[in-house]
């Protein structure tokens, strides 16, 4: 809470990809100098996977709960961790980077199916409720 896209902007030249933990099973908030949506469209634009996690460890994420988290769902075709925990999550996203680049890194489209495709592999037992 009180967080807005600024922190976003900040992590762009420099990562990959980033796991957004939300307050709770909604969304993002629209709030402050720096919306959230101009960043993760920056993001997804230049071929960056952004991850939504949440807070509350029990009920796993989803987006399509409340109206504010379908919208950026729909909007940018984020993925969720569902019942991950936040741990898990970010190992299995550098897991998953990791074998993308070990097979010459594609980009743009090409890089978040191959991404998607593995981050929503189970591995271990790691992700228990999936839906698309």
């Amino acid at each position: 809470p009180g967080m807005d896209g600024s922190v976003l902007e900040r992590l762009f030249p420099y990562y990959d990809a980033v796991v957004i933990e939300a307050f709770g099973v909604g969304g993002l908030p629209e709030y402050g100098q720096a919306p959230f949506y101009t960043e993760i469209r920056r993001w997804t634009d230049a071929g960056k996977i952004v991850m939504m996690a949440t807070q509350v460890t029990h009920e796993g994420s989803d987006m399509e709960v409340y109206r504010v988290g379908r919208v950026i769902k729909e909007d940018f075709h984020l993925m969720e961790a569902y019942d991950m925990t936040l741990e898990a999550t970010v190992t299995k996203v550098m897991w998953a980077l990791g074998q993308a680049e070990a097979v010459g890194q594609p980009r743009g489209q090409e890089r978040s199916e191959l991404f998607r495709s593995l981050f929503y592999r189970t591995v271990n037992h790691d992700l228990l409720l999936f839906s698309l």
